[in-house]
């Protein structure tokens, strides 16, 4: 029986090539949607992603999590 569903609670990122701090994002910290909204701009605003287990788990995970969350995919580039 599952009594709740898992979600995302937090995510680090960093811009390849900057000299700047990963920036943390936690459903602690920044709620879940401000958690969601700022994954979703990193992602739109990106050229490309790097996961460490993305293709299997971490992208389709964000995805649905992203839906669920009541956003659009992020554009495509």
């Amino acid at each position: 029986m599952v009594v709740k569903q898992s979600e995302i609670m937090c995510f680090a990122a960093t811009w390849i090539g900057e000299d700047s701090d990963p920036m943390f994002y936690s459903t602690f910290h920044n709620g879940y949607q401000g958690m969601m909204q700022a994954f979703w701009n990193l992602m739109n605003q990106a050229d490309a992603l790097v996961y460490f287990n993305g293709d299997r788990f971490d992208r389709p995970k964000i995805q649905k999590e992203l839906l669920v969350a009541g956003f659009d995919p992020p554009s495509p580039r």
